[in-house]
């Protein structure tokens, strides 16, 4: 009886989940085209980097399985209207493809993963971006005991933090100028614990009123201990 109840449970899994697909023919040509547009600024993207990559499902008992990344099989940029146009032409290896709009630290992409379905005929896809705008931090430090002081704002990734108790220091910053953005300035009062908890944690937040600029705004900022507690 158990062994008939495994039986059926194995027939259940592989019946419930996808299997493995066939892969596409080599030498079917599909087109990509679109245009990359930043609503918020109304202004077309230029130069974005638009790519094509190949998958594979792989079926796991359990999990049903997934698409794994093969190569990537070509790429174009957009022109100086937002416009792109890409042919690519599947190698045989692969069962989909996916399109990929990658942005850099003063164009932040809001594009996910794009399945491209019609495998041997057109695709539209129209892509959406955010510019943002350089604002320069003039951070001057007075008596800080506890350094270093660590420094975060949205679309801002790895800053450098701030190592000494005094000085004056510059960070640069790409925001989105049209709202307020705000930067966290965080310190911890307990070095020595490796596991600190929220009490040994400080932090002072200041709010940058929106620029309305394309160009460089320098900032100043004045921070202290007192600023902390």
């Amino acid at each position: 009886m158990k062994k008939l109840i495994y039986i059926y449970l194995i027939i259940f899994l592989f019946t419930s989940c996808e299997c493995e697909r066939d892969p596409i023919d080599a030498g079917v040509v599909s087109t990509v085209s679109g245009n990359a547009y930043d609503l918020e600024n109304t202004i077309p993207v230029q130069n974005i980097k638009i790519k094509v990559a190949e998958y594979k499902f792989n079926f796991a008992i359990g999990t049903g399985g997934s698409d794994t990344f093969i190569r990537w099989i070509d790429s174009t940029y957009t022109n100086v209207n937002g416009d792109y146009n890409l042919s690519f032409t599947s190698s045989g290896l692969g069962d989909s493809y996916k399109l990929i709009a990658d942005g850099t630290n003063t164009i932040r992409s809001f594009n996910s993963l794009i399945d491209i379905t019609n495998i041997g005929g057109e695709n539209v896809f129209d892509l959406h971006f955010l510019h943002l705008y350089p604002v320069n931090l003039v951070i001057t430090v007075n008596n800080i005991l506890d350094i270093p002081i660590r420094i975060s704002c949205n679309y801002n990734y790895g800053l450098d933090d701030i190592d000494q108790s005094n000085g004056m220091f510059n960070r640069l910053l790409y925001l989105n100028k049209n709202i307020d953005n705000e930067v966290i300035f965080q310190i911890d009062t307990d070095l020595n614990n490796s596991y600190p908890d929220n009490s040994d944690l400080k932090q002072y937040r200041v709010a940058i009123p929106a620029t309305n600029s394309t160009s460089v705004v320098d900032f100043p900022i004045t921070l202290t201990d007192a600023d902390f507690n």
